[in-house]
């Protein structure tokens, strides 16, 4: 017996030492899944057919919830509690209409307390989910997983949806592998493009990642997501600027703001071109959180990357509509995707380099904002031209899968950014700032936004008034 014991003893011991030798960046996580056991994951989340997500509240104490029904429900509901004993608490939200066939059920969760694990499970009509948890990031800062152009695809001829599971497959993969470096990550954000065609199946994939009920994911509307209205029905964004106060009602559902620690969230949609409905969006937003820290603003189209020649007429003008917007409200990053090649800009006021950066991983109170646009999760794009002047780094693939893992503190925010089975980043960068302020002119606003952003306006209204007598024209069987 005693034998016994000494060598269970040793093997205890030899077992202890091989964990810690493992690095966390290549230890398995319970999410890890090999394509035959996606497959069999896959059949599973699809009999269920409800597709729940969570996205950040309006503030860390709120977490928005949304998942999918056939019929419209008057009081979906979401049950919520921080221990194993005692009751839940009951949250109650409405039914959203995506098409005949098609709802979204969406609750708001309030009164979160930070560094918390939550158990919780929803209901609507006659169904009832399993428990599941999410755990809220820590006071004193936190860490959120980057993406962009996940571009989960539904090809038309393939009548099994097999293109949607394998590409729900390869984004599940990087979002485990980012989870595995930082389990302590408590928000996603991505820059667009989450569907290739804007189809509630392609959403149903980008939902699919288990890692999905854990983690809330902030989304913007990309040029493929506008291609549908989907976006605006099954995307539960908290504080959505648009029904009421927009001057030219976006069609996906408006820009959207959230505060996480000392940081504010600007979510803009860049396909909408109604300039004066952004910045009113981002007075707004700033006027009503002065005293946050830290301004991040994601869109999806990358203003200064310059690695596709023939885009840069919309850049030009994208950049007359918002680079004032950024440089009047000391924004001090910029995330974007759109032309799924990975890019860091020098520091950037009123269209030109303010900081030359080349070489430096780390700014000070830099004067004015730096634009970051992360390569693309799942789908790499080659035979692109060099980057602009603007860039002070950039990493041309036409094979790797990048995402990238952002670091929040009260005083710097830093990004690793990593291509899929890496190690080791290929770029870190850090942006520090010593006070609320930062570096950031005070120059006022340019006079001459006011043409740019009433241009801008007008362009947005043909455009609401052309979806208008195309969904019309649809609805009779007629398309253009």
């Amino acid at each position: 017996m005693k034998k016994v014991k000494l060598s269970l003893s040793i093997v205890l011991v030899f077992a202890i030492l091989a964990t810690a030798m493992i690095s966390p960046a290549y230890a398995l996580s319970s999410y890890d899944m090999s394509a035959s056991q996606w497959d069999t994951y896959w059949q599973g989340y699809k009999s269920d057919g409800k597709a729940l997500y969570m996205a950040p509240g309006g503030n860390e104490s709120e977490m928005n919830f949304a998942w999918l029904g056939n019929t419209e429900c008057e009081n979906p509901t979401v049950y919520v509690k921080s221990s194993l004993i005692g009751s839940y608490d009951e949250f109650t939200g409405i039914s959203v209409k995506i098409d005949n066939d098609n709802y979204s059920y969406q609750v708001t969760v309030y009164g979160l307390l930070p560094n918390r694990t939550y158990m919780y499970y929803y209901s609507a009509n006659d169904y009832t989910s399993s428990v599941n948890t999410f755990k809220t990031g820590k006071a004193d800062g936190f860490s959120a997983l980057f993406v962009s152009d996940v571009h989960i695809s539904e090809q038309t001829d393939n009548p099994d949806g097999e293109s949607v599971k394998d590409t729900s497959f390869a984004f599940h993969e990087i979002f485990t592998q980012a989870y595995n470096k930082d389990n302590y990550m408590s928000l996603v954000i991505s820059a667009g493009d989450q569907a290739d065609h804007g189809l509630l199946s392609e959403y149903i994939g980008l939902f699919s990642s288990p890692l999905m009920k854990k983690i809330p994911f902030a989304a913007t509307c990309g040029n493929h997501d506008n291609k549908n209205t989907v976006y605006a029905s099954v995307i539960n964004s908290p504080n959505r600027y648009n029904k009421g106060q927009a001057i030219v009602p976006d069609k996906n559902g408006g820009d959207y703001y959230f505060v996480k620690g000392d940081v504010l969230f600007l979510f803009i949609n860049s396909n909408w071109t109604s300039a004066n409905d952004h910045y009113n969006f981002v007075k707004q937003a700033v006027e009503e959180n002065s005293d946050v820290k830290w301004r991040v603003a994601v869109m999806h189209h990358d203003l200064y990357g310059g690695h596709h020649e023939g885009r840069e007429d919309e850049n030009r003008l994208l950049r007359l509509m918002f680079v004032p917007i950024f440089d009047e409200f000391c924004v001090d990053i910029v995330l974007t995707g759109h032309s799924h090649v990975y890019s860091r800009t020098h520091v950037m006021y009123g269209g030109k380099v303010s900081e030359d950066i080349r070489g430096q991983g780390h700014v000070t109170d830099a004067a004015g904002t730096v634009y970051i646009t992360s390569g693309s999760t799942a789908r790499p794009r080659g035979n692109v031209s060099a980057g602009s002047d603007a860039l002070a780094y950039d990493f041309i693939s036409e094979y790797d899968y990048i995402y990238n893992i952002m670091d929040f503190s009260y005083d710097t925010i830093t990004i690793n950014s990593y291509s899929k089975d890496n190690f080791s980043p290929f770029e870190v960068f850090t942006l520090e700032k010593t006070s609320n302020e930062g570096g950031h002119p005070n120059e006022g606003h340019n006079d001459l936004y006011f043409i740019v952003g009433n241009i801008g306006t007008l362009v947005s209204f043909v455009q609401t008034i052309i979806h208008i007598f195309e969904t019309l024209f649809a609805s009779i069987g007629i398309e253009f």
